[in-house]
């Protein structure tokens, strides 16, 4: 089951911004948006804060972590999908897989699993390619499984 983001980080801690790219559903665009990340306490990592972003917790947020290989260069790209999905949000027409899916679609590279490290997300075709093939692997384990069976991690 993916994470579901029920509480917000608790007090202030330093912060940085990375680029992610936001698939929004009410106005049908993709946008690269700057997501704020809060380091951890012990300084292992950051805690991405994708509830400025996707605005609030009235639908729960769940997270997967997406690995991708790429059998030309042998890299792997790894990727932290957020999403909403709900019969009560509008469909998101920034998808260009012709699929209904209600609510945003939020997408972060992941520098490394554990540690949740995160980097930029740019706007090139490479990662524009990784960004949708992210996207399709989490909404076919939706469609396959249902919501709430998708599992933490999916590589693909």
């Amino acid at each position: 089951m993916p994470f579901t983001r029920s509480n917000p980080p608790g007090p202030r801690k330093p912060r940085v911004l990375f680029h992610g790219m936001h698939f929004l559903a009410k106005e049908g665009e993709r946008l690269i948006r700057d997501v704020e990340c809060q380091r951890k306490s012990d300084g292992s990592g950051h805690h991405a804060v994708v509830e400025s972003v996707m605005g609030g917790l009235q639908t729960p947020i769940h997270d997967v972590t997406v690995v991708l290989g790429d059998r030309e260069t042998g890299r792997f790209h790894r990727l932290q999908v957020f999403f909403k999905n709900n019969v009560r949000l509008d469909i998101n027409k920034a998808l260009p897989h012709g699929r209904v899916w209600r609510g945003d679609i939020l997408v972060m590279h992941k520098k490394e699993v554990r540690h949740a490290l995160y980097t930029d997300v740019e706007d090139t075709a490479e990662e524009m390619r990784c960004v949708l093939r992210a996207i399709r692997v989490v909404l076919d384990a939706a469609e396959r499984r249902g919501l709430s069976r998708v599992p933490q991690e999916i590589w693909a």
